[in-house]
């Protein structure tokens, strides 16, 4: 599923372009790559991938580091300073920047 954020919600600025991409956990990988290849075309792109747990954050933060794609993460096992200091890096970001997140970043 893919879904394009209507300009007409209000809490979101109106010159930010939000998709949402559901998929099937074993379709996830590829999905991933796919979005973070296409965004990595567009200049000082941001791209945050939302996943269901905490582990699954931090794996797929893992496996895109070994890949030598610059990523950050947060999620529930890390402290609250450092899910700050992660936050506060990703907003101020220029030139692009990948955060992958559990729902910790909702709250």
């Amino acid at each position: 599923m893919y879904w394009t954020e209507l300009a007409s919600d209000q809490q979101t600025h109106q010159h930010v372009l939000q998709e949402v991409v559901s998929v099937h956990t074993n379709d996830l990988l590829p999905a991933i790559a796919s979005i973070i290849n296409q965004q990595q075309k567009v200049p000082n792109y941001k791209v945050i991938i939302f996943l269901t747990t905490a582990r699954m954050t931090g794996y797929m933060a893992s496996f895109f580091t070994a890949m030598n794609i610059e990523v950050m993460e947060i999620h529930s096992r890390l402290t609250q300073s450092k899910r700050s200091r992660v936050s506060e890096k990703f907003r101020q970001a220029m030139g692009g920047a990948i955060l992958f997140s559990s729902d910790v970043s909702a709250r």
